[in-house]
């Protein structure tokens, strides 16, 4: 399986970053209501006008969803009860990982990917997926994208995507065993090392902005710059 929902990649990724290093955000799966043939769903479902309808992201490319998701919130274009929650989901976070940088201007400075690459079917609520295939299929696309962004250290929103994400990693040789704190490990992939750590997932009620800002810029401090040996 190829990367499905494309990463958002910040115009100060690379340079600056968050305090020199670049840093990429986990996030975990997208809804789909449309759920195609209860197999989650396709790259262009409706190949008449070549969008997928069903989902909170009609009229979109499925590969530009996380893109399109990013300029949408920089953009302060989520509205109404619905668009508040996510407005504040992504501004806690932000405002934890850049305190010094406005919220809207902070995606500029991170990159940012869904684990998952399968949409979900969420009958309205948000429901991660039922079936272990659909995180077995998107460690490759995961890894591809790791190797093309380079990132010096990642965070993961949220245990289910975490903890799934470190166990596949784990029975696929990608882990080093003696680096797992339980909330902290390292990727081994291709030659290079890249930490990532958990946070509470910034749409939880018990996300503490004051903790995870401290143990967010601890973790960032502790990275070294990502040297590629490709």
């Amino acid at each position: 399986m190829d990367v499905h929902f494309e990463p958002w990649e910040g115009p100060k990724y690379s340079n600056p970053g968050v305090k020199g290093k670049k840093i990429l955000v986990i996030g975990h799966t997208y809804p789909c209501n449309d759920y195609l043939n209860k197999e989650g769903c396709k790259e262009v479902p409706n190949k008449e006008n070549g969008f997928c309808r069903g989902c909170g992201f009609t009229q979109r490319f499925c590969s530009e969803v996380t893109k399109e998701t990013v300029k949408e919130y920089m953009g302060n274009m989520w509205q109404g009860r619905a668009g508040g929650r996510m407005k504040a989901t992504h501004t806690k976070f932000l405002n934890s990982i850049l305190p010094e940088v406005p919220s809207k201007e902070a995606y500029n400075y991170i990159a940012f990917y869904n684990f998952v690459q399968i949409a979900v079917n969420s009958n309205g609520k948000r429901l991660g997926p039922t079936l272990d295939k659909y995180y077995e299929l998107s460690i490759p696309p995961f890894l591809k994208t790791l190797a093309e962004l380079q990132p010096d250290g990642l965070i993961v929103w949220g245990k289910r995507a975490y903890e799934r994400l470190r166990y596949l990693l784990y029975v696929n040789g990608y882990i080093d065993g003696n680096i797992d704190t339980g909330d902290q490990f390292t990727i081994l992939y291709e030659g290079n090392e890249y930490p990532i750590m958990k946070i509470e997932h910034p749409s939880s009620r018990r996300y503490n902005k004051e903790l995870w800002t401290s143990r967010i810029r601890e973790f960032v401090q502790s990275l070294k710059k990502h040297e590629s040996v490709l």
